[in-house]
């Protein structure tokens, strides 16, 4: 399920069912639509918020669990980790359509977004190439939202 909670009085406002095992949410800017990856069904839904129903899906990677929504040159995207399959759902939220799909490193599992929508962070729990000492370590998969791809390497 997802809950809408008043903070204040700790009292839940609305409940509504969602199919899949709901694991991670996101807002678009407007806070009219609440974007929930449900990791069982391998989907993303969208749901109105004022009227707190889901008004769209689409089908992602295998066991997506983090998504972000960010404001691009190019227009709003989603960013959604996908856990099982390795990779990242690139999708356009208004209506929801995947735009790419590029690879990650092992398990991607959170995303964080620069504030203007020129780099997004896809932090995996594992590491693409095994360490000389065989540790396990993580690593970040950097990527360009707008072109939903790495981006072009740029002089500090």
């Amino acid at each position: 399920e997802v809950l809408e909670a008043d903070v204040r009085s700790q009292k839940i406002l609305r409940r509504l069912r969602v199919q899949g095992g709901p694991f991670g949410v996101a807002l678009d800017r407007a806070g009219r639509h609440l974007f929930v990856t449900c990791r069982d069904s391998d989907r993303v839904v969208a749901v109105d918020t004022r009227e707190f129903k889901q008004v769209d899906s689409i089908e992602v990677g295998d066991a997506p669990v983090a998504i972000a929504f960010c404001t691009t040159k190019a227009g709003d995207r989603l960013l959604v980790a996908n856990s099982v399959s390795d990779n990242i759902s690139v999708l356009e939220p208004s209506p929801l359509r995947e735009l790419a799909r590029p690879q990650a490193g092992r398990e991607p599992h959170a995303v964080a977004v620069a504030a203007d929508g020129s780099i997004a962070y896809v932090a995996n729990r594992l590491a693409t190439t095994e360490t000389v000492l065989s540790v396990p370590q993580s690593e970040l998969t950097l990527l360009d939202p707008a072109r939903a791809h790495a981006p072009t390497p740029q002089a500090v």
